[in-house]
């Protein structure tokens, strides 16, 4: 799974702050949107942004308000809950707090009749059976914590739980936000931080192809194509934020790396506050400026003509510089492979 590898090589990278936050600005609401949104809820982003801002007990009329809440509090559930081991009983807890005051009878509890598997025609029928249901679960929740699985990446745990329990569909109802919501505390719980809400604003915003790759599970018991779909929408989203961390990687590699060459003596300081000069600026010249032209004046203006052409041939030696039809600039993919 090369998509999935490109994700989880990502998310080892620091990022900037503030690098993403055009994707983690009200990502509360967001997720709860998007999170309501899969069932075809008629609640506008702008409804859920005040609802959540009122207690659950503002809530016992409107059914479709009363979800908004609940999906709120089954967030924060899960959010306070980062210390507890991941059980059966933590997802029947999230599903509790999905079904409160709804007037489900068996809220929190396994479902005891057979099921139609909620995401259309897959061709897969979930356990019948209370007895089958608490089996499988207790073996899913055993597998994704047990020294067989440690070295799975929480990216992936996050997303076989989520698929594997909405497969054993172990509720009457609300199993896909049981689903989605256990698999945020997972990954939350294993080290990650926004992108398991991020990842519900990616399967609301591309529901069909988030179904499609739902049902090819259902069928094949194959995560790599849902896997793969949720990695690369992931780095659509992420691909500015990224960027902009990227360049300030560089940018501190690079002038730490020539502080490096000064005090190592590689460079002298007049070679060092040259080399700086033309990384920030950016600035392209040509032998003769060097002696004739400011900036650069300020550096090479009492250096012999030997000297400089000295220190542009040790520069291109070093890969600090590259040269062009226009002249020498500071090369500032040195670094890269």
């Amino acid at each position: 799974m090369p998509v999935v590898s490109s994700i989880e090589m990502l998310l080892n990278i620091p990022s900037r702050p503030g690098a993403f936050s055009y994707l983690t600005d009200n990502l509360t609401a967001r997720s709860v949107y998007s999170l309501i949104s899969m069932d075809d809820s008629d609640v506008t982003f702008d409804q859920v942004c005040r609802i959540i801002t009122h207690d659950r007990s503002n809530f016992t009329q409107d059914m479709q308000s009363v979800s908004t809440i609940n999906v709120f509090y089954a967030l924060k559930h899960a959010e306070n809950s980062l210390t507890d081991p991941l059980t059966p009983e933590f997802a029947a807890s999230v599903h509790a707090e999905l079904t409160r005051s709804m007037n489900v009878a068996d809220a929190g509890t396994y479902r005891k009749t057979a099921a139609h598997c909620e995401d259309g025609e897959t061709g897969w029928t979930p356990p019948a059976s209370a007895l089958d249901i608490n089996f499988l679960m207790k073996h899913l929740t055993e597998w994704l914590t047990c020294d067989e699985t440690a070295k799975v990446s929480p990216f992936l745990k996050g997303l076989l739980l989520h698929l594997h329990l909405k497969k054993i569909q172990p509720f009457s109802t609300a199993n896909g936000k049981t689903a989605a919501i256990t698999s945020i505390f997972l990954m939350r719980k294993l080290g990650l931080n926004d992108l398991p809400y991020l990842m519900q604003e990616v399967f609301a915003s591309n529901r069909e192809e988030y179904l499609k790759n739902v049902s090819e599970f259902y069928r094949t018991s194959d995560i790599s194509g849902f896997a793969d779909f949720t990695a690369r929408r992931l780095i659509m989203m992420m691909k500015d934020g990224i960027r902009t961390s990227l360049a300030t990687i560089r940018h501190n590699s690079v002038e730490k790396y020539l502080a490096v060459l000064l005090d190592e003596k590689e460079l002298i300081k007049r070679q060092h506050d040259f080399l700086l000069m033309l990384y920030r600026t950016g600035n392209v010249f040509r032998y003769e400026d060097m002696l004739l032209k400011k900036p650069f004046t300020n550096y090479y203006g009492k250096v012999s003509r030997t000297t400089a052409a000295r220190d542009i041939k040790k520069f291109i030696d070093m890969g600090l510089l590259s040269e062009s039809a226009d002249g020498y600039a500071f090369n500032s993919k040195f670094l890269s492979i």
